[in-house]
């Protein structure tokens, strides 16, 4: 229905047909991604449902989600559901190890636009206080923006944390690692990109056991395999 925050067509959604709408609802009572200019409009089409998504533990969207798609018909049973567990499980674990045998890890998540820096207070993020619940050692920022979330700064202070690993928002709009290489030199000045410790970061998972599971994965061997490169 769209790619970016405030959009969303709500002519292809009425043509649709749809059923029932199911969102994340970060700040209740909003429907996470519906405009509020639209809002009443789209809602008007169908039902609509929200799962918490804000101010709970990660693992406990995901077991609402279950819930809700047991509801409407899903064999939780499956062995696709249970693998998907499994998997979800397993790579909560292999987070947990990595940063117990690589202690010491520091790691910072941030987004990139072209005139700032936003780093990410992983206390206001499921996904980041879940990884930081298993171990995963987080920088946080000391003086968030209004509203928390995120602290903002310009690329001349992008050096403000010390950090051995950066999670880069991976979301449209903003910058990714090979045009930050090309067009910020303070960003290929920062010691974790020097060392080559850059993955990406899914600030908005979907939530889905399938989905994290692989990203718990990843965030493991990054740990694991990391080196300090600050003092």
């Amino acid at each position: 229905m769209g790619n970016a925050w405030g959009e969303f067509n709500v002519e292809e959604y009425a043509r649709l047909e749809p059923d029932l709408l199911i969102s994340d609802m970060r700040f209740p009572p909003d429907l996470w991604y519906l405009p509020e200019d639209s809002a009443e409009a789209i809602l008007g089409l169908a039902p609509s449902v929200a799962v918490r998504s804000g101010g709970v533990p990660l693992r406990t969207t995901l077991e609402r989600y279950a819930e809700l798609a047991g509801a409407l018909g899903a064999d939780l049973d499956a062995p696709r559901v249970t693998d998907a567990i499994a998997a979800f499980d397993a790579g909560a674990e292999s987070l947990r190890r990595a940063a117990r045998d690589n202690p010491g890890i520091r790691v910072l998540a941030l987004s990139a636009t072209d005139d700032k820096v936003w780093f990410a207070v992983p206390a206001d993020l499921p996904d980041l206080a879940h990884f930081a619940e298993l171990g995963a050692e987080f920088v946080t920022p000391d003086s968030p923006d209004p509203g928390g979330v995120f602290q903002s700064t310009s690329w001349e202070n992008a050096d403000t944390f010390a950090a051995d690993l950066l999670l880069v928002d991976n979301r449209t709009g903003n910058l990714q690692p090979d045009r930050l290489a090309g067009t910020k030199p303070t960003w290929r000045a920062l010691p974790a990109v020097r060392a080559g410790q850059v993955v990406s970061w899914t600030p908005e998972p979907t939530s889905s056991y399938a989905h994290v599971a692989p990203i718990l994965q990843g965030l493991a061997e990054a740990i694991g395999s990391a080196t300090r490169t600050s003092a």
